[in-house]
């Protein structure tokens, strides 16, 4: 969710060195507490929040529900049903519980997770840790353990804990506060928080190790915010700081990403979250087709942020392209990083190792105009010139044949080639 102004700290003035130190006590004391079972794999699903922020209804919410399972994405993966900020009420009830929005929500939070669940999906709804949410509804604030119990009530499967109204030294307790109501609930839920951007990116923050806190962390650099204006008056909503529907939103958003030291703590039970898709939300589909490679790529959550009641064939083909998807959903959780880029940076090959010992690759021409002749060399992705390799189109589905040293392709403006490269004991070199 977009940022909004914080609260005052809460905590005392204290030097570096004993912040650090309390990071440190805490992580070690922790680095364990989160081993719940959940999100082995990057997580897919939809959510409210790009399309249609805080305009949502129990019948919006259930209309996209059956159209998850009748477009088929379920059957892909697509599981989790999460509902954004303004799902819940301004105020609290008489017994001090979070309560839904009765005018948008009147049959209550419980009966639309038990309708999300009778349609085999998941349930996810949106907390935050300060006095407020971003959109000032009631916040969690010193109320942790009561509403982990009430999203256990309602039947949730996954939180999205954000971060407004709480102070940057807060967040810290706060998060973990969270974590900590959400595991003696018994119920399984899958956690996910959004600290502030500097968090993802600080060495020192030991305890961003994100195994320890939370199944999925969204980070968007230091960036985020410049990322969002400078993609404003594109159709996108105007939090500061949260995904446009826009090529340049999301490459800036990957940019930082490419850079994070966080990402080296992805794999199987805690991921990187960059933000939501916007496929499908007004970028031509190719553009959509390369935002799904690069977020496949990453392994980033696969949260779709479109409406999924009215799509186009163009956009539904994107979003279940299965051998995509096996590439996001790859069991070892090792994101891509970005193996080259060419002096104007127009030009990109971004590799990912495989639980099977092969890789997936994308050839990113990022300029808006010419087609590029892009080079995937072997030493790019650590193999010896002499390997041969088969290669694979994963968006043609199409064998090319078998490869030593290199392979040139012509990639389209704002395109993507993207292959497998399957190592082979022999075999002639195309």
């Amino acid at each position: 969710m977009g940022r909004q102004p914080r609260s005052l700290s809460r905590l005392p003035p204290a030097s570096a060195s004993a912040v650090l130190l309390l990071l440190l006590l805490f992580a070690a004391e922790s680095a364990l507490s989160l081993d719940n079972g959940l999100i082995r794999t990057p997580p897919m699903g939809w959510s409210t929040w790009n399309r249609f922020h805080c305009s949502i209804n129990e019948t919006l919410i259930q209309d996209v529900t059956k159209a998850i399972v009748t477009s088929g994405l379920a059957k892909f993966g697509y599981v989790y049903v999460n509902l954004d900020d303004c799902w819940m009420a301004a105020d609290r009830n008489s017994q001090g519980q979070l309560q839904a929005d009765a005018a948008t929500f009147p049959s209550g939070m419980k009966h639309l997770g038990d309708y999300i669940h009778g349609l085999g999906l998941k349930y996810g709804l949106y907390g935050d840790p300060g006095t407020m949410t971003c959109q000032r509804r009631a916040g969690n604030e010193n109320h942790e353990k009561i509403d982990a119990q009430t999203y256990a009530k309602f039947g949730a499967d996954y939180l999205k804990y954000d971060s407004c109204y709480a102070s940057h030294d807060y967040q810290l307790h706060a998060y973990m506060d969270m974590r900590d109501a959400l595991n003696a609930t018994g119920r399984p839920i899958a956690y996910s928080i959004c600290p502030d951007a500097s968090r993802c990116n600080d060495e020192k923050t030991v305890m961003w190790d994100a195994s320890s806190v939370a199944n999925v962390v969204m980070c968007r650099g230091d960036r985020a915010e410049w990322c969002a204006k400078h993609a404003l008056g594109t159709g996108g909503n105007n939090n500061l700081g949260d995904i446009q529907p826009a090529w340049h939103s999301w490459t800036c958003i990957l940019d930082a990403n490419a850079g994070f030291n966080s990402m080296r703590y992805a794999g199987p039970g805690h991921y990187i979250m960059p933000d939501m898709l916007e496929v499908g939300n007004g970028m031509t589909a190719v553009e959509d087709r390369s935002h799904f490679s690069l977020w496949a790529m990453i392994a980033a959550p696969l949260i779709t942020g479109n409406d999924l009641r009215n799509m186009s064939r163009a956009t539904l083909e994107i979003l279940t392209n299965a051998e995509v998807i096996a590439v996001n959903q790859d069991p070892m959780g090792k994101p891509a990083s970005r193996v080259y880029q060419s002096d104007d940076k127009t030009a990109e090959v971004w590799s990912r190792q495989l639980h099977d010992g092969n890789y997936a690759v994308v050839l990113f021409n990022r300029d808006a105009v010419n087609k590029q002749n892009l080079t995937l060399l072997w030493s790019y992705i650590g193999l010896p010139n002499d390997q041969p390799a088969k290669l694979r189109d994963l968006w043609e589905h199409n064998d090319m044949g078998v490869f030593s040293v290199n392979i040139s392709a012509v990639v389209a403006p704002h395109g993507v080639l993207m292959l497998k490269a399957e190592q082979i004991s022999g075999g002639m070199s195309t």
